[in-house]
């Protein structure tokens, strides 16, 4: 029997029986019992677990049984269907949410493929499909991460493929999925529409020529679609917290745990209420909004006391999400061990997806907006409050493309170079 390499069935099959397997020797890290198994999806677990015996979005954190937005919806209530069939916090449940993370993540092959045929041609996308399959971090993240991230990087990598298909003409159909597509993102995981307004222009500047009346048309189809399904959760949040509440109400949790003065590690256990019992006391005296109200305004006001501090942190967090490096402090090095590998590997990620980036837009020019407006935007916001590298996951399929694109290059010159000297 003869494997067709090109498949894209095949590279889906490998890239989730990888998955799998990871997933299953790994899933015993989900079941730390302490502080009720929080480390089984964090608030994410929480929230399901509240969810999963009748108690309503609510209960983030251990100790504190208040109705939340902290998170989006989609994700906290898929784990909380999980845990409703196998059980809360049970071997199975975590080998049941690992294996639909691992089946999200092994179905982003199929936007790769399509992203980087469309732009850079098909042995690109052969290419792109099987480097995304084996893709180190895609099996870590799908088989140890209880989060929205799998489910992120697949709903963004559609998005950016239906933003390619709508720039080339497609019926109205296709624009009303396209709205559903972003709601669905945006409900799980607000970042995601960071690079929503660059798409949608980008679509208008390769439809201009049809008419504005068309492209606003259209446009206005999927804003529709869009509204009609976020707004039972605004209408939640409104009803819950009685102001307007869009997606996500922590920002200014998120902000101040970045911006503290405090750099020892990229993530500060203590400014967090689950590791905190003052901040934990806080949040249950407060409530929510007026506790994550009270975490912007310290975060901003210690902004304004030390605007440079915070210009050196937010360039420090640039250059850990690009490269890995946050310190070589021993304290650091103990408590985060696969700092220097991950360095090792990151790095010349980057260069090299910086590479493929300048030879892409040689080849193809402004084709390659959108994939440079994933990897510009998305970050952002991560940027000016914390940061980790499951965060960038949910571009790092448009990182994978560039990357193997530079490698594809590479090898081509080289064979015919090869070739030459055979002559």
């Amino acid at each position: 029997m003869r494997w067709n390499w090109s498949s894209a069935t095949l590279i889906f099959a490998v890239a989730l029986l990888t998955r799998l397997i990871a997933s299953t020797l790994l899933y015993h890290l989900q079941l730390d019992p302490k502080l009720d198994y929080w480390e089984f999806g964090w608030e994410t677990g929480r929230i399901a677990h509240s969810i999963s015996v009748g108690k309503g979005f609510s209960a983030p954190v251990y100790g504190y049984e208040g109705p939340t937005a902290c998170m989006a919806p989609v994700y906290p209530y898929l784990l909380a269907g999980v845990f409703r069939v196998f059980g809360g916090f049970t071997k199975w449940s975590a080998l049941a949410i690992l294996g639909l993370n691992s089946i999200f993540s092994a179905l982003t092959c199929f936007p790769v493929f399509h992203i980087a045929r469309r732009v850079l041609g098909p042995r690109t996308a052969i290419w792109a499909g099987w480097g995304w399959a084996v893709y180190p971090f895609a099996i870590y993240f799908a088989s140890v991460r209880v989060w929205e991230t799998c489910l992120t990087t697949l709903l963004l990598s559609l998005a950016l493929w239906f933003t390619l298909v709508l720039a080339d003409g497609a019926r109205p159909i296709l624009w009303a999925i396209y709205g559903g597509l972003w709601a669905v993102a945006a409900l799980t995981s607000p970042a995601t529409l960071s690079v929503l307004p660059a798409l949608a222009a980008y679509i208008f500047f390769r439809t201009r020529r049809q008419g504005t009346a068309v492209y606003l048309t259209r446009a206005m189809v999927s804003g529709i679609v869009f509204l009609i399904l976020v707004t039972p959760w605004f209408v939640r949040n409104f009803r819950t917290f009685h102001q307007f509440v869009p997606f996500r109400d922590n920002f200014g949790l998120e902000l101040r745990m970045g911006n503290n003065g405090d750099t020892s590690d990229v993530y500060i256990d203590w400014a967090h209420p689950a590791h905190n019992p003052a901040e934990l006391h806080e949040l249950v005296t407060l409530g929510e909004i007026a506790y994550f109200q009270e975490k912007k305004a310290q975060a901003l006001d210690f902004i304004r006391k030390y605007p440079g501090f915070f210009l050196w942190v937010t360039a420090r967090r640039f250059v850990f999400l690009w490269t890995g490096f946050w310190s070589l402090r021993h304290d650091f090095l103990a408590n985060e061990p696969f700092e220097i590998p991950d360095v090792l590997f990151t790095t010349p990620m980057a260069i090299l997806m910086l590479i493929g980036m300048k030879q892409a837009w040689h080849a193809v020019g402004t084709a390659t907006l959108p994939l440079l407006f994933c990897i510009v935007l998305f970050p952002g916001i991560y940027y000016v409050t914390h940061v980790d590298l499951h965060y960038r996951h949910p571009i790092d399929p448009v990182i994978v493309i560039f990357v193997v694109y530079a490698i594809r290059n590479a090898w081509v010159r080289r064979k015919g170079a090869s070739f030459a000297l055979q002559a």
